[in-house]
């Protein structure tokens, strides 16, 4: 990822650091490792059902662009997020630990953040200060009591954030002196920009 230019120097997450990615940069970098390794990659595919013997999976039924096709493997890894393959398979599921689940996130992009500015504001951590989560928990509707607010790889195109909290609240409050509602397509192209995480 660094040779591609798709990750940032580490930054302070909390307790520890971390590295924003660029996304285009590392589906890349992980199809360009996949296909030297001799994996078949099948972009668009949903897994429809699974392939079943002696209760052992052995394959899965996928429906394609092209239509549905058969796949088969010694092993299979379930990243569905869901345990699509475990549930199909009929076998016991569990839901996060004990109930309790990560809240759902939103992922978005901003442009024209004027860096040094925001970094005054919020400062060198990445999740946020106390007098951010204050105003957050001032507002019941929102879910969500911090946000996490990532420099990212390419500052020429934009800032992203991340929970829906803060998309909700409006980024108004991030700016100790003014706030300003830039115009459709009026963001300058060297800027800085932000990524987050949730």
């Amino acid at each position: 990822m660094e040779t591609e230019g798709g990750l940032t120097t580490p930054q302070i997450y909390g307790k520890t650091w971390v590295a924003t990615h660029d996304c285009a940069k590392y589906k890349k970098v992980a199809t360009d490792m996949l296909r030297r390794a001799g994996v078949q990659i099948l972009y668009h595919c949903e897994m429809v059902d699974v392939i079943a013997e002696d209760a052992a999976l052995t394959g899965l039924v996928l429906h394609t662009r092209s239509g549905f096709t058969r796949v088969a493997a010694q092993r299979f890894i379930d990243a569905s997020g869901d345990a699509d393959a475990v549930f199909r398979m009929g076998l016991r599921t569990i839901k996060g630990n004990n109930g309790i689940i990560q809240n759902p996130s939103m992922m978005f992009k901003i442009g024209n953040v004027d860096i040094d500015r925001y970094l005054g504001y919020w400062g060198e951590n990445t999740i946020s200060p106390p007098k951010v989560v204050e105003k957050l928990e001032a507002r019941d509707a929102l879910v969500r009591k911090k946000v996490w607010l990532f420099p990212t790889v390419n500052p020429a195109r934009s800032w992203s954030t991340g929970p829906r909290s803060l998309a909700s609240m409006g980024a108004r409050w991030m700016s100790p002196t003014r706030s300003t509602t830039p115009r459709p397509n009026s963001f300058p192209s060297t800027r800085p920009a932000l990524s987050s995480g949730s």
